[in-house]
């Protein structure tokens, strides 16, 4: 009996935390779309992903290469984001040559 109750609990918690995890991705996501229609958004975009060092290399030769790559990391999963959410507007950044 115990062990059915805290396997239902353990099932209901789990699902409370996938449901919240699902609505911060879809606020995550609404977030980048709403930048990215816009010009200035896309200005802002483009400047955060050459910040973070996305579109060049990070290996320095000493440890300034760790956190370059943190930095990347970062602008990594806005990338990604962003072309989750909206390929077509990062195809037309490039394009444009930038935004």
């Amino acid at each position: 009996m115990k062990q059915a109750f805290q396997s239902e609990f353990l099932a209901e918690e789990i699902q409370a935390r996938k449901e919240t995890q699902e609505r911060a991705e879809q606020g995550i996501a609404s977030a980048i779309e709403a930048i990215a229609d816009t010009q200035q958004g896309r200005e802002f975009l483009w400047w955060l992903l050459e910040i973070c060092g996305v579109f060049t290399t990070s290996y320095t030769g000493n440890s300034d290469t760790y956190f370059n790559e943190g930095r990347r990391a970062i602008g990594n999963e806005v990338l990604h984001r962003l072309v989750k959410v909206k390929p077509e507007i990062f195809q037309a950044m490039i394009r444009s040559g930038k935004t």
